[in-house]
């Protein structure tokens, strides 16, 4: 007798027990639903309660940079390939507009494409040389304008002659140096280049330095 009761207890206690863990099985379930549920309103995952999302802000793709500033302070930041992008579409989208395409003309010369820089130079003077007078460079430009002066001297350039002088008195023009940009100027005219671009500016060269 005090065997079987021996099992019966043993046996009960392991239906209690068995009994236990369901229950606190269901209870786990029924609040991990909810606790999913709950986070998943509110757009997080119950397994990163504790994630903070990093902040992407600094980052601004290429789409977002819209305006002549943002441009000019890609060039300053070595980034000439992007600023070309921004110099274009607002090129594009403003053909009458000189800055884009002076922008565009500097931004092509830092990146060695320099028959597109001496084109977009050449529309800036001849459309909207307006920009020359409301081109002000800071240090860091002076530095790029500087660097780009070289490339435009020499043979290794390997443009029409009249195009590197040409190149060569706007950017000395750009950074208001009368003496240099006077004596570009006075080898193109031996070159004969009557172009309006060219025309625009000696008369800004005489005028204005």
């Amino acid at each position: 007798m005090k065997f079987l009761r021996l099992i019966h207890i043993i046996l009960i206690t392991c239906l209690v027990l068995m009994i236990s863990g369901l229950a606190q099985g269901w209870t786990r379930h029924r609040y991990d639903h909810w606790d999913r549920h709950r986070y998943r309103h509110h757009g997080y995952s119950p397994h990163y309660r504790d994630y903070h999302r990093p902040d992407y802000h600094h980052y601004r793709p290429r789409y977002q940079y819209t305006t002549i500033e943002d441009g000019w302070n890609l060039v300053k930041k070595g980034r000439s390939n992007t600023a070309l992008e921004v110099f274009g579409r607002l090129a594009k989208s403003n053909p009458g507009a000189g800055q884009p395409k002076l922008g565009y003309a500097i931004a092509a010369a830092d990146t060695g494409q320099l028959s597109q820089s001496v084109w977009s130079m050449r529309r800036a003077l001849q459309f909207g040389p307006g920009a020359f007078q409301m081109f002000v460079p800071d240090l860091r430009l002076r530095g790029t304008l500087e660097r780009q002066v070289i490339k435009f001297k020499g043979r290794s350039h390997k443009l029409p002659q009249k195009d590197a002088w040409f190149m060569q008195a706007a950017i000395y023009y750009l950074l208001k140096d009368s003496e240099n940009c006077l004596n570009a100027i006075d080898k193109i005219k031996k070159a004969e280049d009557n172009s309006d671009s060219a025309k625009n500016l000696y008369y800004m060269a005489q005028n204005y330095l």
